[in-house]
């Protein structure tokens, strides 16, 4: 059986492939917390914040508005409201209204380098962090308002360990300097904001919003990219523990420089929360290594 799912893996598309296993590892997700705090359809199968759950919490119409919120960034993208745009999508693909041009939209970003970036990542960090944290793609709110792709949980503490950025680096460095400076003028303003977030109270998580969290970025070359996408057809541990290596070394450069440029006492602390996890999950892999 095992050799079947190996075989259907490399025959699978890079998007196809990462689409498959996010939604087993949500479907992980989903159930172990159900059973552990009670939190019931948490993730939707991407791996996001399932937004439906909040409501509870800020009431429909709130949630509502922030919908509309990213409809109008998705519109504003897609150019779903452009004339020349919609007889594109209507000829190739026979969307008729703004609603289908998005739906389309939304799947062919995924199978770009920037949209495969994003649940690579996902998947990685998923596959060696699941067991002591919880990982998780943001709410597309917070994706678009707050610029924020994923959460990272310690599920011991249940402190949000940081928020994450994915970058695809085309070459150039260019974006990778955008980012650093992005998340420089974050930590300086005191961290960002989550609408859609998770706290632990009374040892459970609950949903929230979670103020002063650091943002950090993962970036990752195209030819990173590619060799992480092999490794995971290949199911090559060796593989996925370099490339996370790599991603953890770089966070370490990161903290450094943003502890430089904490102002508040609420990011500082939760800068200083997240050196320690760095050593935890640098000898956790390293462990894993030898």
């Amino acid at each position: 059986m095992k050799n079947f799912y190996e075989q259907q893996r490399r025959r699978e598309s890079p998007t196809e492939m990462l689409k498959n296993m996010l939604a087993s590892q949500s479907a992980q997700t989903n159930e172990v917390v159900a059973k552990e705090y009670g939190l019931n359809d948490l993730l939707s199968s991407d791996a996001a914040l399932e937004v439906e759950g909040y409501t509870e919490l800020y009431g429909k119409e709130a949630v509502l508005a922030d919908a509309e919120f990213v409809r109008k960034c998705e519109v504003d993208f897609s150019s779903a409201g452009n004339p020349n745009v919609q007889a594109f999508y209507l000829e190739k693909y026979g969307a008729k209204t703004e609603n289908e041009i998005i739906a389309k939209w939304r799947e062919n970003k995924s199978y770009e380098k920037n949209g495969q970036m994003e649940m690579a990542v996902t998947a990685l960090l998923s596959q060696k962090l699941g067991k002591d944290f919880l990982v998780v793609r943001t709410a597309p709110y917070d994706d678009y308002k707050n610029g924020v792709d994923n959460l990272i949980f310690d599920r011991t503490t249940g402190e949000v360990v940081g928020a994450f950025d994915e970058v695809h680096e085309g070459g150039t460095g260019q974006r990778i300097k955008e980012k650093e400076l992005k998340i420089k003028k974050i930590t300086e303003r005191g961290g960002a904001k989550i609408q859609y977030g998770l706290k632990f109270v009374d040892g459970k998580f609950v949903r929230g919003v979670l103020e002063g969290v650091p943002v950090f970025y993962l970036g990752l070359e195209s030819s990173e990219l590619l060799e992480l996408e092999d490794a995971f057809r290949e199911n090559n541990i060796e593989k996925t523990n370099k490339i996370f290596e790599k991603l953890i070394n770089a966070l370490t450069g990161q903290h450094e420089m943003l502890e430089k440029s904490a102002g508040s006492s609420g990011v500082r602390a939760r800068l200083a929360s997240f050196g320690q996890t760095l050593s935890r999950l640098m000898n956790s892999n390293q462990q894993k290594a030898a």
